[in-house]
């Protein structure tokens, strides 16, 4: 312990050290040089005694100590900071000693092609240059690792691992070689490639395996592990991220592919795990050949262009050769934005953004009779469960009766496909908004069914859990209250949701409405789902914090009309595989056209007559019997059915 305060005390001191003047760095290379010079002398004195006398010696010392001087001070090694020396400044050296050797390499080779008696020293010419550029090298090798090694003990180094034995392995090697003001002590390499298994790089094992790296972990006392393989899926990075999690053991990555190619990393570059890779979804890889000839030269239009779906939405269709995209909102901000956005990308074809509330029926056949859309993507919906609970006439008026205006608007304009987006809120619904979304999803395919009034459009249901990141959801809620220092709201510790990126789902959404021929509802693969305590608990490790510790996590409750645990299929409904992995139809028998259609005019008029909400909502559960509300106001309807 003395040792290490004595050691800490005198880095301190030694680091404090200003960089030597440029005249006392060329004058102590030239004592080198010159010392170098004696020793060669002396060496080739003690192996042939009358190789050459005294005062030769200093003559040429002194013809090669002006030659390389001039030659230094052209090339200017004496301004380098000798600390920071680094394999240019080596390669440098190498240039000066090399240049000085010409003009006696041209003598040596007219002695021997000629004859001419000059009678060089050629091996002490020789191996003074080599020696000089060895004694100069060295030197500069050992300030700068004396001062890097002086510094690490400043710093008390913390362990980490590298995850990576390949050319990100080396970057952070070098980098973290490199920063003086670095923490870390390498401890090994870890690499999924069995090929690369106990090889060494920079002198440290390169080892495989989970079971070895818990056991580093523990023997190392690590503290750090530091992604950098370059190829890495993103189940794989929670794999990692969660075995370090375990281990209480902080865990960051090698930003992006560029740091890669370019050769230049510091460590501020290094980043932490995002939260879509905390999900452990590989990337979604889409037919772009049959989707572009869907897209292609069709006028597509988007409800809810503002919102997370709509617009990440609108944002991918810009991409295939569309003739006209039409953006549809009742929010100007959100409509701007997104417009804004895609005409700085100068696209090849126009993009109308039009402000109107799809509940208002007259405007949006206005609208469909203008732009006559091929394509519709119907993302505009309230999706908030606990409002919808305080508002349920907004959830009925949006959600069903705004999904039957949109609806209808496409049959009588002829238009090719509907695309409902939908939620997985609306199976064995327990809330308003959930029922409301079933209640569209009834609508939509009874409405392609019907054999009263069959349909030209091809209507589809795509049904998925919570994005990341979208508006509302817990993820931005998660944040805000950690960068406010807590505490962090969750409403039940057992609670458990189904997530996803936002664009992963517009690219199975896209995916799914091409496939579609009207009448389906797909569902999409959403992996595992993720316990929303858990959640928390790592997002709040993600900023350095520990979980309620420094940000405490509070259980508040159930909210009105919220589930515990998500479904994406109902009783009465089954699975079936598609081509793609991600995609599945669900099966069920098409409801009534008639009935769906005739309690939705009912909810309408209703509406219009300022019904009671548990009037509304007591009709809306007697089409739907599997509404049955949770922790909610509406419990009671249930209660006197």
């Amino acid at each position: 312990m003395i040792n290490l305060k004595i050691k800490i005390l005198l880095s301190k001191w030694i680091v404090k050290i200003p960089f030597l003047p440029v005249y006392l760095v060329f004058f102590i290379d030239f004592l080198l040089m010159l010392s170098c010079m004696g020793f060669i002398y002396f060496l080739l004195e003690s192996v042939a005694p009358s190789y050459m006398s005294y005062d030769e010696g200093i003559l040429w010392s002194a013809i090669m100590l002006g030659f390389l001087s001039l030659v230094m001070v052209w090339k200017r090694t004496h301004r380098g900071i000798v600390r920071f020396s680094d394999v240019y400044e080596f390669i440098n050296f190498g240039f000066i000693f090399s240049v000085p050797l010409l003009p006696f390499l041209f003598l040596f080779l007219l002695d021997f092609i000629l004859d001419f008696d000059f009678n060089l020293p050629k091996s002490f010419i020789f191996l003074s240059h080599v020696g000089s550029f060895i004694f100069l090298v060295l030197y500069r090798l050992v300030i700068k690792e004396f001062f890097f090694r002086i510094q690490r003990v400043k710093n008390q180094s913390s362990n980490i691992v590298i995850f990576g034995g390949g050319q990100g392995g080396m970057l952070v090697y070098q980098m973290l070689n490199r920063e003086l003001n670095s923490e870390f002590h390498v401890c090994g390499f870890f690499d999924d490639d069995k090929g690369k298994t106990n090889k060494l790089l920079y002198g440290i094992p390169i080892l495989s395996g989970d079971d070895l790296l818990q056991k580093i972990f523990i023997e190392k006392n690590i503290s750090e592990l530091i992604v950098a393989a370059k190829e890495i899926s993103n189940r794989r990075k929670k794999e990692l991220f969660d075995l370090c999690y375990t281990f209480h053991v902080k865990v960051r990555f090698l930003p992006t592919l560029e740091t890669y190619e370019s050769n230049k990393l510091e460590l501020r570059d290094l980043r932490n795990i995002k939260l879509e890779e905390l999900l452990g979804r590989d990337i979604i890889e889409l037919d772009q050949h049959h989707l572009s000839e869907c897209f292609e030269g069709k006028v597509v239009l988007v409800t809810g262009a503002g919102g997370s779906i709509g617009s990440e939405l609108c944002r991918q269709i810009s991409n295939y050769p569309i003739a006209k995209l039409v953006m549809l909102d009742i929010a100007e901000s959100a409509l701007y934005d997104i417009t804004q956005e895609l005409v700085r990308k100068n696209l090849s074809f126009f993009v109308d953004p039009v402000l109107v509330d799809i509940r208002n029926s007259k405007s949006i056949n206005q609208i469909f009779s203008k732009y006559k859309p091929h394509l519709v993507f119907h993302a505009a919906a309230y999706k908030h469960v606990p409002l919808m609970e305080s508002f349920p006439k907004l959830a009925i008026e949006t959600n069903i009766i705004g999904t039957r205006n949109v609806a209808d608007a496409a049959v009588a304009n002829g238009i090719e496909k509907f695309i409902l987006i939908s939620t997985d809120k609306a199976v064995n619904p327990t809330n308003v908004m959930g029922a409301s979304k079933r209640m569209a999803e009834l609508y939509i395919q009874s409405r392609f069914y019907s054999p009263f009034t069959p349909s030209p459009t091809q209507f589809i249901t795509t049904r998925f859990g919570n994005v990341l990141g979208s508006n509302g959801s817990v993820i931005p809620l998660f944040m805000k209250q950690i960068e406010s220092g807590g505490p962090v709201t969750v409403t039940h510790k057992d609670i458990e949701r189904y997530f996803m990126t936002i664009p992963e789902a517009c690219k199975l959404v896209m995916e799914a409405g091409s496939m579609g021929n009207g009448g389906e509802i797909y569902v999409f693969d959403m992996g595992d789902s993720v316990k929303i305590y858990d959640l928390a608990e790592k997002m709040i490790s993600l900023t350095g914090k520990t979980p309620n510790k420094d940000i405490h996590i509070e259980v508040t409750g159930l909210r009105s009309g919220e589930k515990l645990f998500e479904e994406l299929v109902g009783l009465s409904e089954k699975f079936k595989l598609t081509h793609h992995p991600k995609i599945h139809i669900v099966q069920s028998f098409p409801p009534d056209f008639l009935i769906v259609s005739t309690v939705i005019e009912e909810l309408h008029l209703g509406l219009l007559n300022d019904l009671s909400e548990d009037k509304l909502i007591r009709k809306i559960k007697q089409i739907i019997p599997e509404f049955v509300s949770n922790y909610s106001r509406f419990a009671i309807l249930d209660n006197s059915n």
